[in-house]
């Protein structure tokens, strides 16, 4: 991702706080059409399809400071239309802060922040790849991608998708990473993560507390190069759920596609992306998940 970068390398802090500090904005775009068998609200009833685009704007400030020391904050704000995540049509809605500090492999945050499981025990399990969205039912995620605490882009008080605040310490080691996070009234996650040449392997736990379901979650994948595989199983509350996911080249692009059973639903999707020049792709895929079908095709783009 291209950034527009402030710097202020000269200017001294008090304390003795050293230079090095800076804003980075960054972002993306994306706009296409969806379909769905269940339909969109409309303003006289509903429609299987409908055009949709979004703007994300992505502010991140750090500072250097003395001992090996670095501290830094991130926000994020919206635009959509035609649904999305913005809670008006058009208009941005800013993301609660995160701030964080670091010193060699270790950092701690505070704030808006993805939870363990999706910073480390289940990496590969919690974003969609069907269509140029990343899917609409995301059914490659084993039912993690709305049980587990992740960042949250806007709404009310700005919080995650909990609507706490999270307390998140992760440590990198290279090859390998372990993270503990924990909100006041959600419990708290355990994921960990490790690579062995071209297979990653991962775990989470999340306890179940505050009216939450508890999470066991596990996967693996291996990386072919122009290819990889995906396996991922997870546990949410009673359901037992799992995919496995598969990425090739394929004409200049890459074909995606995954089958799973989520919910005690059977689950299947499939999508092709080919890139553009400049950071941008146009993407077209669908999934059906249960007697839901999905589909989308348009482009997006990052800068």
């Amino acid at each position: 991702m291209k950034s527009i970068y402030l710097a202020a390398g000269a200017l001294a802090l008090s304390g003795g706080m050293a230079a090095a500090q800076g804003l980075s904005i960054g972002g993306e775009g994306r706009m296409g059409v969806q379909y769905d068998t269940n339909g969109f609200a409309t303003a006289t009833g509903t429609s299987r399809y409908r055009t949709e685009a979004r703007l994300r704007l992505n502010f991140s400030a750090t500072v250097q400071g003395d001992h090996g020391l670095t501290f830094g904050a991130f926000s994020r704000v919206q635009m959509a239309t035609a649904g999305g995540t913005a809670s008006t049509q058009g208009t941005g809605v800013f993301s609660g802060a995160r701030v964080f500090a670091q010193a060699a492999g270790f950092r701690l945050t505070f704030g808006n922040q993805d939870g363990a499981i999706a910073t480390s025990g289940a990496a590969r399990g919690i974003g969609g790849r069907v269509g140029y969205e990343g899917g609409q039912q995301n059914g490659e995620t084993a039912g993690l991608r709305g049980a587990v605490t992740r960042f949250n882009s806007g709404g009310a008080n700005g919080t995650n998708s909990g609507g706490q605040q999270t307390i998140h310490a992760r440590y990198s080691g290279g090859d390998w990473e372990v993270a503990l996070s924990t909100e006041r009234t959600r419990g708290f996650e355990i994921g960990a993560r490790a690579r062995f040449d071209a297979v990653t392997v991962a775990a989470g736990y999340q306890s179940a507390r505050g009216g939450t379901v508890r999470v066991i979650t596990a996967s693996a994948h291996y990386d072919g190069g122009d290819w990889g595989v995906t396996g991922l199983v997870a546990r949410v509350g009673a359901q037992n759920n799992g995919s496995i996911a598969g990425n090739v080249a394929l004409g200049g692009g890459e074909f995606y596609g995954y089958v799973g059973r989520i919910g005690g639903s059977n689950s299947a999707g499939l999508s092709y992306g080919y890139g553009l020049g400049g950071g941008a792709r146009v993407v077209a895929g669908g999934e059906r998940v249960g007697g839901r079908t999905t589909a989308s095709v348009g482009v997006t783009f990052r800068f």
